[in-house]
């Protein structure tokens, strides 16, 4: 089976990284959601136009496809408030040496995006900001 990226929201339901459609329809199918989430996706966005982002997604669905070629920015900007400017928001156990490293060499390449090159463990770093999609 193919290592995923997932972390548990707040909701209880999943986001996911959005590279293997294949894989994200047969995460769905385990858990009995509908397996066409472009379909499903968009119905949502025809329909509730006005209202729909992640957060309407996390209302309706449980497991997200959260695509990193669109947020990837979002998630970077969104990650550095939560660790500097919103007063010790996350909180890290000294056990999770990879992902402290990751954070500590995390470079910003001046255009909103992470430098992975540059950045040890990105991938730690990835799920990071993939679990805090939905902290706010």
């Amino acid at each position: 089976m193919k290592q995923l990226r997932m972390e548990s929201t707040p909701s209880n339901g999943k986001t996911v990284q959005e590279w293997d459609p294949s894989f994200i329809r047969g995460l769905k199918d385990r858990v009995d959601e509908d397996t066409d989430d472009m379909q499903q996706n968009s119905f949502y966005e025809k329909n509730y136009h006005s209202i729909y982002d992640l957060e309407f997604l996390q209302q309706n669905m449980f497991v997200i496809p959260v695509p990193f070629s669109k947020e990837h920015k979002h998630m970077l900007a969104h990650a550095k408030e939560m660790l500097e400017y919103q007063n010790g928001m996350v909180a890290i156990h000294p056990r999770f040496n990879k992902l402290i490293t990751a954070l500590c060499t995390a470079v910003e390449n001046g255009k909103g995006m992470l430098d992975k090159e540059a950045t040890s463990h990105d991938d730690c770093f990835d799920a990071f900001r993939l679990s805090l999609v939905f902290c706010h």
